[in-house]
């Protein structure tokens, strides 16, 4: 488990998918909910944004997405 510390828009070369790429993220370890991992990093997003309304959509959608996440330090 992890807290979000810090977000940055997804770069321009990402790609985007439907309606645009997550924000890439830092995550904190909470103490004690990790084996060892202090930190994470979402990075290398693609796809994951969910539509600006759900106006005309079915009750569930997908939002498919990609990502990769690094671990400091490595477990």
């Amino acid at each position: 488990m992890g807290l979000k510390t810090q977000n940055v828009t997804a770069p321009s070369t990402a790609s985007y998918g439907e309606n645009g790429a997550v924000d890439w993220l830092r995550i904190n370890a909470i103490d004690g909910t990790t084996n060892g991992c202090v930190t994470a990093y979402r990075v290398v997003t693609a796809g994951g944004k969910a539509p600006a309304t759900c106006e005309g959509l079915k009750k569930n959608i997908e939002v498919p997405y990609a990502t990769e996440y690094c671990e400091f330090p490595p477990i």
